[in-house]
């Protein structure tokens, strides 16, 4: 009998403050917001104060502290023709790029909004084989970088749509799936595919293309390393492995700590009922992490 499993995906806020300095490096968890299955990519404002992501077909804040959850109005869109997969804020707070998908075509297309809503714009347009995803913003908001999966590239363009163009930071040409900028200015933290390893990987390269570095080295994981982000002062790396998310120095010297915990008692093969922590974004004080989990 084939059944359908309904997740509910919550977002999390860990404070890193509660972790132990002996042995337990295992974080204190807040739950601040319970929704559907497609609750996607959070992302702190630079204040600190809220918690932008995205459910569906639309954008939301939301408080720190779980309150005052807010919807951000968008004109002239149906939330049954758009659904959203990520997003960003710019770090002055005044606009969002996200990528989303036009259900009647099919594409992954890049969209810039005003923080307080409007009319999204659509900044770059998915051609017949392209489909453009995954944008952040740079640290002084004169670039949103962002991917193109048909040829596993990294692009960048000005905010008002102008000079798009691609960027050739890495030596490695498996697919792409995300990129986060470092805050300050220098360089990509990319996640691929590592076709050696078959598994996803992650590395650092400057900007200029003048260095690249494996973050975490390969004896430490044997399966995928997912959904990477920077710490405020670019020391660290938190990302998802497994079912729980890890920090390590993003320097690629250091040993990866575990600061998630699941009491599932193991949830391979065929059991759909397991936790899984993605999608950690790192508060600008450097004092929590937000996630999403199942």
């Amino acid at each position: 009998m084939r059944k359908v499993i309904i997740f509910t995906i919550n977002l999390i806020i860990i404070s890193l403050l509660m972790m132990c300095s002996d042995d337990n490096n295992i974080g204190v968890v807040t739950e601040i917001y319970s929704g559907e299955s497609s609750v996607k990519s959070p992302k702190w404002t630079a204040d600190g104060e809220r918690v932008l992501f995205t459910d569906g077909g639309a954008l939301y804040f939301i408080d720190s502290d779980g309150s005052n959850l807010t919807e951000i109005p968008m004109i002239n869109k149906n939330e049954d023709e758009l659904v959203i997969y990520s997003c960003s804020i710019s770090n002055d707070g005044r606009y969002i790029a996200f990528s989303a998908v036009e259900i009647n075509r099919g594409l992954s297309e890049i969209y810039l909004i005003s923080s307080e809503g409007g009319e999204p714009v659509k900044l770059v347009e998915a051609g017949e084989d392209d489909n453009y995803h995954s944008p952040v913003w740079s640290y002084d908001d004169e670039w949103i970088y962002f991917l193109r999966s048909y040829d596993s590239s990294i692009w960048r363009i000005r905010p008002d749509g102008t000079d798009m163009s691609s960027i050739d930071i890495f030596s490695v040409s498996n697919p792409f799936y995300s990129i986060k900028c470092s805050n300050d200015g220098r360089y990509i933290l990319l996640e691929y595919f590592d076709d050696i390893n078959k598994k996803n990987d992650m590395l650092i390269g400057a900007i200029d293309n003048s260095e690249e570095w494996e973050v975490v080295d390969d004896r430490y994981f044997s399966s995928d390393e997912k959904d990477p982000c920077y710490s405020p002062d670019d020391r660290w790396v938190c990302f998802s492995y497994g079912f729980e998310l890890f920090i390590v120095s993003s320097d690629g010297s250091g040993v990866p700590v575990k600061i998630t915990e699941h009491d599932y008692g193991g949830c391979g093969g065929a059991t759909p009922l397991c936790y899984l922590d993605m999608m950690p974004d790192w508060s600008p004080d450097g004092q929590y992490i937000v996630f999403t989990t199942t």
